[in-house]
C-alpha cells in the first residue's frame, strides 16, 4: 500500500492512494487554514472508525447476520510521542508531528514534571524563563524555554516520553 501527499496552497493538501482515491486536508481557519477538508487527525480517527464498522460488517456478512444499523464512534484521549534531538540552544525536539496538534482547542502537553497548557505560535506568546511548545521548522513538536534551555530547566534527555491530552 502506498499513499502520497501534496501541498495545495496555504497549509492545505491533497493525500491520495495507487487506487486514485483523493482527500483534501486542510486546518480551521482559526488555525490558518480555509477548512477544505479534515485535519490529519481528524482522517486518522475518521479511518479508524471506519475500520471498526468494516470489519465487523465483514464478520457479520460471512456470519450471515443482517444488519440494520452499525456506528462506530472514536474520540481521542492523547497522542504519546518522546524527545528525539536537543539542540544547542536545550529546545527538545520530539516526534510528534505538528500536523497532529493544529487546530486543537483544548491540549496540555506533559513532559517530566512540568504541564505547557498551550501550543504557542511564538516564543514571545510566554513570558522571560517560561516553558512554551511550538511546532518547528521540521513540523514537529518542539519544547523550548523563552530565552532559557529548555534540557536544563526541565530536565528532559532523548528518549524522555512526551504525552498530548487533549480531552
Amino acid at each position: 500500500m502506498k499513499v502520497k501527499a501534496k501541498l495545495l496552497e496555504n497549509v492545505s493538501s491533497v493525500a491520495d492512494n495507487t487506487r486514485k482515491h483523493t482527500v483534501t486536508l486542510d486546518l480551521p481557519p482559526a488555525k490558518g487554514g480555509d477548512d477544505k477538508g479534515p485535519t490529519a487527525l481528524e482522517l486518522a480517527l475518521m479511518s479508524l472508525a471506519d475500520c471498526a464498522v468494516t470489519i465487523y460488517a465483514d464478520v457479520a456478512k460471512k456470519s450471515k447476520v443482517a444488519l440494520k444499523n452499525l456506528e462506530a464512534e472514536v474520540e481521542a484521549e492523547q497522542i504519546s510521542g518522546e524527545i528525539i534531538y536537543i539542540d544547542r540552544f536545550g529546545n527538545g525536539i520530539t516526534n510528534i508531528g505538528g500536523d497532529l496538534v493544529t487546530g486543537l482547542k483544548k491540549m496540555q502537553i506533559h513532559i517530566k514534571s512540568t504541564t505547557i497548557k498551550k501550543l504557542s505560535n511564538r516564543y514571545i506568546d510566554v513570558p522571560l524563563g517560561e516553558p512554551l511548545v511550538l511546532i518547528g521548522s521540521g513540523n514537529t513538536l518542539e519544547i523550548s524555554v523563552h530565552q532559557g534551555n529548555a534540557a536544563q530547566q526541565i530536565g528532559f534527555r532523548v528518549g524522555d516520553p512526551i504525552t498530548v491530552s487533549f480531552k
